[in-house]
This record gives structure tokens, C-alpha cells and sequence, in this order.
């Protein structure tokens, strides 16, 4: 048995691999909507409710002609008369290989290659183009291509109806889903659908498109379009499904009965086509989840009494009177019943398969081109480029004009309306024929949600920071902004025309944003997210300044001395920390260059001093200052030195000569002063005179004392103590 699917980590690929949130947000509705179309298209009025569908279109610029590529369209009908385009530039599935230039572009991403797990792989890819993006001037929404698997040779589809009775009516609780095989007509290989707007605008009418292709060319297809409320799940491994809603296994519509009849909750919707005799006959009816007993007046019929001509749709009624409503195995009440439009003639639904030319035109046959990845057919599923005649179907349905582009009816704005879509053949053109095979269950017209991540920085210190910009950074094109003081989930307020992308903070505290994705009624109509940014201030680092402490140099210290100690004492002064600080050094009172000022020069005599003050500010405002002096001592400190020891002579020609070394004790701080005879003064006593002689002792500054030797005559004293003996010692 080959069975794949390309997400191992999740039970259904198609689930899997859809990485949107459930936030349909009023996009959905118009899904809901947006099936309902199918089916709602040009209703006549007959007894079976049949939608006449006209056979392909033109709109919004895609091709609803059975073919996947863009540009140039074919199978498409006027009266009855085949418009060809051939040249035309329209977009389409896939624009890979195109048969015709052009500008059109492929809405499936293509850019990734086949998954690698085999030949019967089931795998999923989206929309070419970012959601809500404008190409070719019409706004896309949504986009979805699945390959399911093929049950051919030994090959198994882990999704087919098999054993006992699988209805459309049935509560999907009842059905016996299973991993196996089923007739080769029914086998669905090839299923996509796409939402956009017929313009650039969210006004423009809302259009759906829908494609499947089976493996075997029978010339009949019977392929139901299943819309569920909630959101589905299938397990591939013990092929259970689940999610399903709480009325019989699907989700009721409700209506209010009021004077303009409105929808109260929406449910579960089924468009039912028929593609018979290679799509010569083309019909589709729309069914939706009812209790008829619940509906306002207690039956259909009543409730059909009370809707006014004003709303879009009805319920049908048979050719033997009686409501078109089935219902099925387990569903306690609750069915399908058959709806068509109320009183309107628009053709608002397309369909086209890919027979035979109408036209016989030899150039276009019933085969069609694939998409990059080829398709599946025949008893063996062997693998062609192109989809055999008769085996694709491709729809189109103008949402809007049936009255089914609307927003969100009830609950809350992120709730999903649609869960999950299941693609389905049935074994007959009868409703209730049974089921055959099931692609999905896959999100349709889901929307992203806008995952908002706020990035920014912490202010800068101080009272006047320099403003922040805090950005809002989104994965998700088209949303609004809006801005908080605070957190918007806890009582934050609103900043007034704060609406853009990006907020200028000066003011420190917790900031939030609220995006909102765009709804399917435009930007800001769709689910939010939010995220909060708290703006801190910085704590600058602490200013440190060091001023060296005041040095005083000794008076008579050389020149070296006092330029080394000077020096030194300058690089004391340091400034560190802070927040881009600014130092201005002031010497004596004026402000000087750091970087070029010149160190004073001192004289060793008369000294100096020089006074730095060192004032630093910064960034954070932040400020300090400091101060220290450099003193060199003035050499104003005199000599010091003894008077010489009188001497006695006994005639003035004994006298000595000035000697200089009489002065012994002769000191200076500053070093060995300089002794010098300054001079003699005598009493000029004629008989005995006395000498006063003067010795100068100075230093090299110029500081100097004078100290004094007394000489004197003495004639009696040297006479008196002559020895009578005649010997030179006197006693």
C-alpha cells in the first residue's frame, strides 16, 4: 500500500500545512457566502431549484474556462456561442509553461518543488502572492491547491467512503471512512480554490473560484463543495474525523424573525454540481443545515411565508409542494434543505469542464495543460502533463451579487466561520447517492493573523532623552495601528492619532499596539493582536573624577625637579564613567586646552604656584568637579652663620687679612652659602683702636646676613704681661 502525505508531523496534511490562524475574521463570512453563491447562480424558477450556471467566464480577470494556465481563455459561452480568447491576458492557476503570453499570473505557489515521498503523495500549497495583496489590480485573499491521493493498481486513499451507506444528509459521525479504494471515476486527484475582489478595493464584488480534477475520463462528474463551521480534523492513520458541529454532526443556520429577516448564526453549507455528458448539462444546487421545527414559524414553509422579497435566498420547494430537505442516519431533526434566489435573474455562478469543443475547432481539444506538478490518470494513475478530456471542472461565483458578501453574523470577530472544506464525488447525480471520495478537510478563505512584534530601546538618561522610536513589525499586509499608554489588555489608554507603524517615546513606562488585520470588509475589520514594549531609561554609569591632592615643592629644588614633580602631579587629574563626558580644565582662572596646554616653568628662587580646577559634565547631565595645586616655595629663607671669635693684637700692624674661613658655621637651606668680606670700620681710637670687620654670607638667591669679628688693640695688656725674667710665658 503507498499512501503519502508531506507533513509527518501532522495527522492530515492539508491541516498541516496551513499556517494561518483560525481567525477567518469576517473574510470567512464571505466564504460561507462565497459557496453559497455556487449554487445561488441564476436560479430559475422551477420545481427542482436548479441553478442554471453559464458555461465559463471572464471576471475579475480569471479564466473559468477548464483550464489551469494563465493568459488567453477558451469554453467560454455567450448564448450559446463560444468566445474564445486565445490572446486575452488573464490570471489562472498556474502560470508555469503558459500556452500564450501575457501578464496574467498563476495564484498557486508553484516555486516549491514535489515533495519527495513518493509517487501517491498528498500535499498542499497556497496562495503565489501575499493575502490581501493587489496584482493586476485586483486585491487576492485567499488561494489553496491540494493533491489528494489515488486509490489506482496497488495504491490506497486514506479518505474514501467504503462499507454500508455514506449520504450527504448522513451526520458525518455515521460515515465509514476508510483507507482503500473505490471506482476509478470518483478517484479526486487535483483540488484548489481561490477568493479575490473584482477590483483593488474591498467595495468590489467578491468572487470564488473553484477547480477539481478526477483520474478517469467518464464524461459525468458529481462533486460536492462541503463548508463546515467548525474546524475539522482528519486523522490519515485510523481515518477518523473530527471537529464536528454539535447539530446532528454539522453546524444549524439560525435566523431571527424579524421584519427584515436576518441571519441569526451561520452554518453549514453544501454546493451539489453535476457535470453530465462531458458537461453538455451542467447543473448545482445549494443546500444548508436546517431544523426545519426551528426555524421562525416552525416549518420551512412558514419560514419561506416570512422572508421578504428584500433578502437574497429562500428555501426551494418540489414539484409535489413539499420542501426540497434531506435528511439522513443519526442527525436528531437536522438535514439539508435546498435553497435558491429570491425572485433575482443575475447569473452570478460558472462552471465549465473540460469536453470537447463546442466549436469543433481543431486547434483546441478536450485535454488541457496541468500545473507544474502534472496529474494523475487512467486504471494505472500514470502520470500525463495534461488533464484528459472530460476529467477537470473548474466553477465561478459572483459572492456579492448574490447578497452573500457580509460580515461576521454574531460571535465574535475572530471565530472561525468555516473550519474545514471537504471536497467530495458522489456515484450519481442524486443528492443522496453515495459518497466515493473526500479531499481535505482544508481552511479556505482563512486569514493570517497579524503576529505583531514591537521592537525599540531604552531612553537615554537624563531629563531631556533623546525620543526612541518603537516599531510595530507585523507578518501581515493591509492591517491599522493603534497605539496604547499601557497595556491595551489591562486598562491601557488610547494615544490620540497614534496610528501608524512606528511611535516616537520620551517618557519612559509600557507602551502597546493593537493591529487589526484586514476583514473581508476591509482593513481593520479582521481579528486583532497585540504586543506591549517596556521603554526603560538607561542608568548611566557614575561620573568619576580624581584631582591629584595639592603638592608643594621645597624652595631651591632644580629646575628637572620641579619639571618631573609637575608633571607628574598633572596626570593625577582623570575623568571615567559617565555618559560621553566633557572635562574643561581651568589653570588660574582661565580655561585652557587640555591637548595643548603647556606646563608652567618655575625660577628655583622665587617659586610659584599654578591651580587646576577640572569640571566634568555628561550626557546624563551628570556633574562634578575637583581642584588641586602645585606650589614651588620661594627661596626667601636668609643664610645662617656665627660671628668669628674676636681676636686681640698688641699693635695695629699685627692686624690679619680678611679671611673668609674664620666664618665656620656658615649655612643655608638651600646649600653652602658664600662667604665674602664686606669690610673693616675702625673706632679709629688713636691709641688702642677697634676693628669692626664685616664678613657677608649669602646664597644664591640673593639671601644674605652679615656677621661681624671684632679686632682689637691692646698696648697695656700685651706690656703688663711681658715676663721680667725676659722668657716669652707670661704667669
Amino acid at each position: 500500500m503507498e499512501t503519502h502525505y508531506s507533513k509527518t508531523t501532522a495527522p492530515n496534511p492539508f491541516l498541516g500545512l496551513r499556517k494561518k490562524s483560525n481567525g477567518l475574521i469576517k473574510q470567512l463570512v464571505s466564504n460561507v457566502l462565497v459557496i453559497a453563491l455556487f449554487c445561488l447562480a441564476a436560479i430559475p424558477t422551477t420545481t427542482e431549484a436548479q441553478i442554471i450556471i453559464e458555461s465559463g467566464t471572464l471576471s475579475a480577470d480569471f479564466g473559468v474556462d477548464a483550464d489551469v494556465q494563465t493568459n488567453g481563455t477558451w469554453r467560454i459561452y455567450n448564448a450559446g456561442v463560444l468566445q474564445n480568447d486565445m490572446t486575452g491576458t488573464s490570471d489562472d492557476w498556474f502560470s508555469n509553461s503558459p500556452l500564450y503570453p501575457g501578464g496574467g499570473l498563476g495564484v498557486i505557489d508553484a516555486s516549491l518543488p514535489l515533495p519527495n515521498t513518493g509517487g501517491n503523495a498528498a500535499f498542499i500549497r497556497e496562495m503565489s502572492q501575499p493575502d490581501f495583496s493587489i496584482n493586476n489590480g485586483n486585491l487576492w485573499l485567499d488561494a489553496v491547491y491540494i493533491r489528494d491521493p489515488n486509490w489506482a493498481g496497488n495504491n490506497q486513499d486514506f479518505s474514501i467512503f467504503k462499507n454500508g451507506s455514506n449520504k450527504n444528509a448522513d451526520n458525518p459521525n455515521t460515515w465509514s471512512i476508510i483507507t482503500g479504494s473505490n471506482p476509478q471515476k470518483n478517484d479526486i486527484i487535483d483540488a484548489m480554490g481561490h477568493l479575490r475582489r473584482d477590483g483593488s478595493t474591498f467595495q468590489d464584488d467578491l468572487w470564488a473560484f473553484v477547480g477539481a480534477s478526477t483520474r478517469s475520463p467518464d464524461g459525468s462528474s458529481y462533486i460536492d463543495f462541503e463548508l463546515y463551521r467548525t474546524s475539522l480534523e482528519y486523522d490519515t492513520n485510523t481515518n477518523d474525523l473530527s471537529g464536528l458541529g454539535p447539530d446532528g454532526g454539522h453546524t444549524a443556520w439560525q435566523f431571527n424573525n424579524n421584519p427584515n429577516w436576518s441571519i441569526a448564526q451561520l452554518g453549514d453549507v453544501i454546493i451539489s454540481l453535476n457535470f453530465e455528458n462531458g458537461g453538455v448539462l451542467i447543473d448545482g444546487h445549494l443546500y444548508i443545515w436546517v431544523n426545519p421545527s426551528q426555524l421562525p414559524g416552525g416549518s420551512i414553509q412558514a419560514a419561506n411565508a416570512l422572508i421578504p422579497n428584500t433578502f437574497e435566498f429562500r428555501f426551494a420547494i418540489g414539484g409535489n409542494g413539499q420542501p426540497i430537505f434531506e435528511a439522513g442516519e443519526a442527525t436528531n431533526g437536522f438535514g439539508y434543505a435546498e435553497i435558491e434566489l429570491n425572485g433575482s435573474n443575475d447569473t452570478v455562478a460558472f462552471a465549465s469542464i473540460n469536453g470537447e469543443d463546442a466549436s469543433s475547432n481543431p486547434n483546441v481539444s478536450g485535454d488541457t495543460p496541468t500545473g507544474p506538478w502534472n496529474t494523475f490518470t487512467g486504471p494505472q494513475a500514470s502520470t500525463v502533463s495534461v488533464h484528459p478530456e472530460d476529467t477537470f471542472v473548474e466553477f465561478g461565483l459572483n459572492l456579492s451579487k448574490i447578497g452573500l458578501d457580509v460580515s461576521t453574523v454574531g460571535g465574535e470577530d475572530c471565530a472561525a466561520l468555516f473550519g474545514g472544506v471537504l471536497i467530495k464525488t458522489r456515484s450519481s447525480a442524486s443528492f443522496t447517492s453515495e459518497l466515493k471520495d473526500f479531499a481535505g478537510p482544508f481552511p479556505f478563505g482563512d486569514v493570517q493573523e497579524a503576529n505583531v512584534e514591537i521592537t525599540g530601546m531604552d531612553l537615554d538618561c537624563g531629563p531631556n532623552p533623546t525620543p526612541v522610536t518603537l516599531t510595530a513589525t507585523t507578518n501581515t499586509p493591509g492591517v491599522t495601528y493603534q497605539w496604547y499608554n499601557g497595556d491595551p489588555d489591562m486598562g491601557g489608554t488610547i494615544i490620540p492619532m497614534a496610528t501608524n507603524m512606528t511611535l516616537d517615546v520620551t517618557t519612559p513606562g509600557v507602551y502597546g499596539v493593537v493591529v487589526t488585520a484586514p476583514g473581508i470588509n476591509g482593513p481593520g475589520t479582521g481579528c486583532i493582536s497585540t504586543d506591549i514594549f517596556e521603554v526603560g531609561q538607561l542608568d548611566p554609569e557614575p561620573l568619576v573624577i580624581e584631582c591629584p591632592d595639592s603638592d608643594t615643592i621645597a624652595a631651591c629644588s632644580t629646575q628637572q625637579e620641579i619639571d618631573t614633580a609637575l608633571a607628574a602631579w598633572f596626570a593625577g587629574f582623570t575623568v571615567s564613567g559617565g555618559e560621553n563626558p566633557v572635562a574643561v580644565y581651568t589653570v588660574n582662572g582661565q580655561v585652557i586646552d587640555i591637548n595643548t596646554y603647556q606646563l608652567p616653568s618655575f625660577e628655583p628662587c622665587t617659586g610659584g604656584m599654578v591651580e587646576v580646577v577640572l569640571s566634568v559634565s555628561d550626557d546624563c547631565e551628570q556633574m562634578d568637579m575637583c581642584s588641586s595645586t602645585f606650589t614651588v616655595e620661594a627661596d626667601d629663607e636668609d643664610p645662617t652663620a656665627s660671628n668669628p671669635s674676636p681676636i686681640e693684637v698688641s699693635c695695629p700692624s699685627l692686624i690679619p687679612a680678611p679671611d673668609i674661613t674664620v666664618v665656620t658655621d656658615a649655612m643655608d637651606n638651600c646649600g653652602n652659602p658664600i662667604v665674602t668680606h664686606d669690610g673693616d670700620v675702625s673706632d679709629m681710637d688713636p691709641c688702642e683702636p677697634e676693628i669692626t670687620r664685616t664678613y657677608k654670607v649669602a646664597d644664591a638667591c640673593g639671601n644674605f646676613i652679615l656677621v661681624t669679628q671684632t679686632i682689637s688693640v691692646e698696648y697695656e695688656d700685651f706690656a703688663q704681661n711681658v715676663p721680667m725674667d725676659g722668657s716669652d710665658t707670661v704667669e
